[in-house]
């Protein structure tokens, strides 16, 4: 089990599947962050020890930014728009997150493939 904060731009369905994989689940907008800049998101997941998962292609960069210490980033990029190409991405995840740790890393995934680089 994984502790994740999941960005305002997953659909519904994706946090849903993530739950059900028994992973400990905080949305963006529960915590009433939604608008908040990368770098708040960060600080704020990196302290409540939860790896982001996001759509935002700007987490994949980390000279854009210096991450903190011990954040996790997981980057969706779909092939395509919509929850239906977000949803199949969270699925292929599952299996990575269960094996691995993506604490201290960015993972960067596409169909059919999760790219790894250490931050």
């Amino acid at each position: 089990m994984r502790r994740l904060k999941v960005d305002e731009n997953l659909p519904h369905a994706a946090v849903q599947a993530l739950l059900e994989a028994g992973h400990d689940v905080m949305t963006v907008a529960e915590q009433q962050l939604t608008g908040s800049a990368d770098s708040r998101l960060s600080a704020i997941c990196a302290e409540e020890a939860r790896i982001v998962i996001t759509l935002d292609r700007g987490f994949a960069n980390p000279q854009r930014q210096t991450p903190p210490e011990g954040l996790g980033v997981v980057v969706l990029r779909p092939a395509t728009d919509g929850p239906l190409a977000c949803l199949a991405l969270v699925r292929q995840l599952l299996p990575a997150l269960a094996a691995q740790d993506p604490t201290g890393s960015i993972w960067v995934v596409s169909p059919q493939r999760i790219r790894v680089r250490r931050i």
